[in-house]
């Protein structure tokens, strides 16, 4: 189970912060882009950490109130649930 979890939490949070760059180099080629409920989405389904790291890593999407709040927001249970993952794979736990 632990481990299911470390998994899904890698996973989506690697689509959510390619999803960012996506989305940025959209911006600057001025074309169609990704929708915000499809990022917030992401954040809140546990790629919270992704597009934490995606926002700095290219300046993208700081600028509005509903993304710093709720990416950070949803950040902290997000990376607890990392952090006992990684933990229990130490020990050994499934």
């Amino acid at each position: 189970m632990h481990q299911n979890s470390l998994y899904y939490l890698l996973a989506i949070n690697a689509v959510t912060f390619l999803l960012y760059a996506m989305d940025k180099y959209k911006a600057k080629k001025d074309k169609w882009r990704i929708s915000e409920a499809t990022l917030l989405t992401m954040a809140a389904r546990g790629g919270s950490i992704g597009a934490w790291v995606g926002m700095r890593i290219w300046h993208h999407k700081t600028m509005p109130r509903k993304f710093n709040g709720r990416s950070q927001v949803w950040h902290t249970p997000h990376h607890h649930l990392a952090i006992k993952a990684v933990k229990a794979q130490e020990e050994g736990v499934n």
